[in-house]
């Protein structure tokens, strides 16, 4: 496995099922790792939207919502929301990991994130759910 598919996985893993298209997702999330290697955090939904067009393309060039962002109705423009979350997200606690001393030290922010959440480190919380955060 790649480190572009480990970070397809991992931001994958942060979508709710429910929000899953039906097709093979692959390529989907790969560009979804590479929008996360190259912005992270600073990741918007028409990025994500750009790169689900790419993707769509292949599969159903005629899909009517293969167009710029901004021409997407409300609903449309919301779907991308959860993906730019979960992108966020892996970015966010990535960064939060990378900047801790040790392994240990890593895992145990990631347990306490697991075990009790909303009492970790609060830089491992997605930028998209901290309030304080815009």
């Amino acid at each position: 496995m790649s480190y572009l598919d480990e970070l397809a996985a991992q931001i994958e893993r942060e979508v709710p099922a429910e929000m899953l298209p039906d097709h093979d997702t692959t390529l989907l999330f790969r560009l979804y790792a590479l929008l996360l290697l190259a912005k992270g955090a600073a990741v918007t939904a028409p990025d994500v939207h750009n790169a689900w067009a790419i993707w769509m393309q292949e599969s159903d060039p005629g899909h009517h919502a293969i167009k710029p962002f901004e021409e997407l109705d409300p609903a449309a423009q919301a779907s991308d929301k959860p993906f730019v979350a979960a992108i966020k997200w892996v970015a966010d606690r990535d960064s939060c990991l990378s900047a801790l001393p040790d392994a240990g030290s890593r895992f145990a922010v990631e347990w306490l994130a697991w075990v009790l959440p909303g009492k970790a480190h609060r830089c491992c919380w997605p930028t998209a759910f901290r309030p304080d955060c815009a």
